[in-house]
């Protein structure tokens, strides 16, 4: 129980710093626009470079899935009902799949924290 609190602080202060690193891009790239850009009140469409976003801060399709390179199939029909035996083989709890991930990225930031240790 002390682990997964400790991996929830941990989550909770990775989030924290990723939103206050967008925080910080956003008003570096308000503070860089150029003023007609600012003044613009009626601007139909915003432009990435006035939100400081790049296409790294999404994770986007592969060229090959976009230009239909590759081809999905089913390999058996799409259910509209799932029987309670389907759902007992391949249910996986939230709060696994959430504890699953809270420790990996403190394992990886205990392993950086560690490096840096002379």
């Amino acid at each position: 129980m002390l682990i997964v609190g400790v991996a929830l602080v941990a989550f909770v202060i990775t989030l924290v710093a990723v939103a206050s690193a967008s925080g910080a891009r956003a008003k570096k790239a308000a503070q860089v626009a150029p003023p007609e850009t600012v003044s613009r009140a009626s601007a139909a469409a915003l432009r990435p470079e006035d939100l400081g976003i790049s296409a790294d801060d999404f994770m986007l399709p592969t060229v090959a899935a976009i230009d239909g390179a590759e081809h999905y199939e089913p390999f058996r029909p799409r259910l509209q009902k799932w029987s309670p035996a389907l759902i007992a083989r391949y249910w996986i709890p939230p709060r696994q799949i959430a504890t699953e991930i809270v420790s990996s990225l403190n394992d990886q930031n205990m392993r950086q924290l560690f490096e840096k240790v002379p």
